[in-house]
C-alpha cells in the first residue's frame, strides 16, 4: 500500500512539474518581439535619464527636487542601506541611493543586447496587474557574478550599488548586483 501511495504521489509532483512547464512555455511565448523591445526602450530611457553626469562621477536620474525632505534624508545618510527597499520605493531617483542597498522585486525579462542585464520590477505592482508589461517603472539590473540568472517570474533581493556601463560607446549607471537570492518563484500567481 505504501509503495502505490508513493507512486500516486510520484505521478502527481510530474503532473505539476509538467502543468508548472506549461505555463511558463505559455507566458514565455506570449512575450512577443514587440514586448522585449517595450522593455528594451523601457531600459534605454532609463540608462539614457542617467547619462546627466558631472566631472566628480555623482549622476542625477532627473530629480526634479520635489523630494519631501524626508525621503531625501534617508536616501544620502546610509540609512537604506540597512533595509531592504521595493522597486518603487527608489523609483522617482534611483541614483540618490547611495552605497551598497538591498532591492526587492520581481524579475520581468532579459536585455536582448546583454544576457546579464534584466529588469526588475515591483512586487506588489505586478501582483496586482498580473502582467509583466503593467509597470511604469523597471529597473535595469546587471549581474557578473557565476551564480545563474535569476529566472522569469522569480522574485528576488538584490544587494548591489551603482556602478559605470558601457553601451554604445557612451558609459551609464545602472545598478550591478552583487548578491542575488531568489525568494520564490510567482509565475504561477500571474494567471
Amino acid at each position: 500500500m505504501n509503495k502505490q501511495t508513493e507512486k500516486q504521489k510520484s505521478v502527481k509532483q510530474q503532473e505539476m512539474e509538467k502543468l508548472r512547464a506549461k505555463k511558463k512555455k505559455k507566458l514565455l511565448t506570449s512575450l512577443s518581439l514587440t514586448s522585449l523591445a517595450v522593455v528594451a526602450i523601457v531600459a534605454g530611457i532609463f540608462i539614457s535619464s542617467a547619462l546627466n553626469s558631472d566631472a566628480g562621477g555623482k549622476s542625477y536620474a532627473g530629480n526634479s527636487g520635489t523630494d519631501d525632505g524626508m525621503a531625501s534624508a534617508a536616501k544620502n545618510d546610509g540609512a537604506a542601506a540597512s533595509n531592504v527597499l521595493a522597486i518603487n520605493d527608489i523609483r522617482s531617483d534611483p541614483l540618490s541611493f547611495i552605497g551598497e542597498i538591498t532591492l526587492t522585486g520581481i524579475n520581468v525579462g532579459t536585455y536582448p543586447q546583454d544576457p546579464k542585464i534584466f529588469f526588475v520590477m515591483d512586487t506588489e505592482e505586478l501582483l496586482a496587474c498580473k502582467n509583466m508589461q503593467c509597470g511604469a517603472f523597471q529597473l535595469p539590473v546587471i549581474y557578473k557574478g557565476d551564480d545563474p540568472m535569476p529566472e522569469l517570474a522569480d522574485e528576488v533581493s538584490i544587494t548591489g550599488s551603482w556602478v559605470k556601463y558601457e553601451e554604445n560607446g557612451q558609459r551609464v549607471d545602472i545598478f550591478e548586483a552583487k548578491q542575488i537570492d531568489v525568494k520564490r518563484n510567482v509565475m504561477n500567481l500571474l494567471q
